[in-house]
């Protein structure tokens, strides 16, 4: 299975700050554990866990705004710290379809991790904080 690049690795959280993708400070080392239990980064020791998340940031997103849109350049991976998430894309009619909804310690965003130069295929949506 293909790893995380260093410096697209993100972990999110879901609030009720008015922020809307902001990447803060840098993931502490404790919260790299959430890291772990995914599968992209199963099986990695302590040392390089920490080497293939020493670029994460931590993103917060207001409930009800985007993290990424359906279309736009996959630039992060993520593992959602808190809240919930809601997974859409439109449909040829042109209506929003709802295709899945995720919680705390799912990742997603995974093109990003894996193929340079692509395009993320939902958009993502806090949901719940």
């Amino acid at each position: 299975m293909p790893r995380a690049q260093p410096g697209n690795v993100a972990l999110a959280q879901t609030s009720r700050v008015p922020a809307c993708g902001r990447y803060d400070a840098r993931v502490p080392l404790p919260e790299t554990r959430l890291l772990a239990g995914v599968p992209l980064f199963r099986g990695l020791d302590d040392d390089a866990l920490a080497a293939a998340t020493v670029d994460a940031r931590l993103v917060r997103v207001a409930s009800g705004r985007t993290f990424f849109r359906e279309g736009d350049p996959a630039r992060a991976f993520f593992v959602l710290r808190s809240g919930r998430v809601k997974f859409t894309q439109v449909s040829a009619e042109g209506h929003e379809v709802i295709l899945r909804m995720i919680g705390k310690g799912e990742p997603f965003g995974g093109v990003a991790a894996i193929e340079e130069g692509s395009t993320y295929p939902v958009t993502a949506r806090a949901v719940e904080s």
